[in-house]
C-alpha cells in the first residue's frame, strides 16, 4: 500500500492532489467503502482503480481525426475534432454493472483514468487521431 501510494505522490502534484481529493469524497459518501479497504488491504491496487474510474480527474481529451473511420455506426472524417470522453467511458452501463458508484467485489475493466484503460479501451481512436 505505500508503495502504491508513493507511486501516486509522485505521479503529479496537482493530479494527483486533485484525484486524492475526489477520491475522499467518493469515499465519504460511501462509508461501506472505507470499511471494505479497512478489511481487505490485499484489494488496495484495485480499489484504488476503482475510485480512479469513479472520481477520474481528467474528464476529457481533444483529438484530431488523422484519418476517414467508422465508429458506432457514425462517419468520421479526417480532420473532424473529436473528445476522448474518459469521464463518460467510466461510467459506461455496458462495461460496468454499477456504473455510478463505487464496487469493490468485482474486478472491473481498466479505467480510462488509467494507462492501461485509455491504450485497452482507445485503441482503434488513438491509432486514427492524433
Amino acid at each position: 500500500m505505500l508503495a502504491a501510494l508513493s507511486l501516486i505522490l509522485i505521479a503529479g502534484h496537482d493530479t494527483t492532489h486533485n484525484s486524492m481529493t475526489l477520491g475522499i469524497v467518493a469515499l465519504g459518501h460511501s462509508p461501506q467503502s472505507w470499511r471494505y479497504m479497512y478489511e481487505h488491504p490485499d484489494r488496495t491496487l484495485s480499489c484504488v482503480n476503482e475510485i480512479m474510474r469513479l472520481s477520474a480527474m481528467s474528464a476529457a481529451q481533444p483529438r484530431i481525426a488523422t484519418e476517414d473511420f467508422e465508429w458506432h455506426g457514425k462517419t468520421i472524417r479526417a480532420g473532424d475534432p473529436l473528445y476522448l470522453m474518459q469521464a463518460a467511458g467510466n461510467r459506461d452501463p455496458r462495461v460496468y454493472a454499477h456504473p455510478i458508484s463505487l464496487t469493490w467485489s468485482v474486478t472491473t475493466a481498466n479505467p480510462w483514468s488509467s494507462d492501461q484503460g485509455c491504450i485497452t479501451a482507445s485503441a482503434t481512436c488513438w491509432r486514427r487521431c492524433s
